[in-house]
């Protein structure tokens, strides 16, 4: 599901006129890193972000990831959503056929 939804996020930024996009991860998860570069997405490199805060500026080391994003559902996004509407119309009505009908454009 993380899949769809990080896919969904990514074809609203293209319909907004986003063409790189990029995302912070922590550099300790290496689960989302993973997640991250199996989706396409590519590791720029170690950034500091500096957050405002009540106690002042909080520097925060996290991995820079950027993406060309395209208008448009990718061909492989398009077979997952008539899959689940395959499921949905064979009567399947659990929590994740649910959830999915709400990725649909």
């Amino acid at each position: 599901m993380a899949g769809l939804r990080l896919a969904d996020a990514e074809h609203r930024l293209a319909d907004e006129g986003v063409r790189t996009a990029w995302l912070a991860c922590a550099p300790g998860n290496a689960r989302a890193v993973a997640f991250y570069k199996k989706a396409g997405w590519v590791p720029i490199g170690e950034v500091i972000e500096a957050l405002d805060t009540a106690e002042g500026v909080f520097e925060l080391p996290v991995i820079r990831f950027e993406k060309q994003v395209s208008s448009g559902y990718g061909t492989a996004f398009q077979a997952v959503l008539v899959g689940v509407a395959s499921l949905v119309s064979k009567g399947i009505r659990g929590g994740w056929a649910r959830q999915a009908k709400g990725l649909w454009p």
